[in-house]
């Protein structure tokens, strides 16, 4: 599940044409339709229905059935949450994910600080490549192939800054 709300967060942000809206789910039985349909416009202007079943496709040209489910998509949009709210609801349900074990893509892009000499010091390394989706994988650096811990990205910045600012105190 980490993996697919975090693809579809770096979707949501690559692609601003695709607009991603939760229905929440106190709308329960305010859902008009219950089953997927696909609005179609073609050239002619002629709306359809488009909708599927276990064995074929349907197209319906009725224009009361086309009438009454644009209203329902129109409904349905309204009362959904907003592209940005859906969004968030979804970083904020990736973060309570981040307790349990999450599997990391293979390709990650990892560096460490250019402070980092190469003596083989203690030193970590992170990517950039899951901040679409709020979080900072963190690795040792001598141990490439070794665990990595994912923090959403707000909290590990504010754990730079606290560093950055000695607001952890000296021991």
């Amino acid at each position: 599940m980490c993996g697919q709300l975090a693809h579809t967060l770096s979707v949501i942000e690559r692609y601003p044409q695709i607009v991603v809206q939760i229905a929440p789910e106190e709308l329960g039985e305010r859902v008009a339709a219950a089953t997927g349909f696909t609005l179609v416009k073609v050239p002619n202007g002629k709306d359809l229905i488009y909708s599927e079943s276990v064995n074929r496709g349907h197209f319906s040209r009725d224009p009361e059935a086309v009438r009454r489910l644009s209203r329902a998509y129109d409904r349905l949009r309204a009362d959904a949450l907003s592209a940005s709210e859906s969004a968030d609801v979804i970083r904020r349900r990736l973060e309570g994910l981040l307790n349990v074990s999450i599997e990391l893509p293979l390709n990650l892009s990892w560096f460490k600080s250019s402070y980092s000499g190469d003596n083989g010091g203690q030193c970590i390394e992170t990517s950039h490549d899951l901040r679409p989706a709020g979080l900072m994988p963190i690795r040792d650096s001598k141990d490439p192939d070794g665990p990595a811990l994912v923090f959403p990205s707000t909290s590990f910045t504010a754990f730079v800054n606290g560093a950055k600012d000695d607001g952890f105190g000296r021991a």
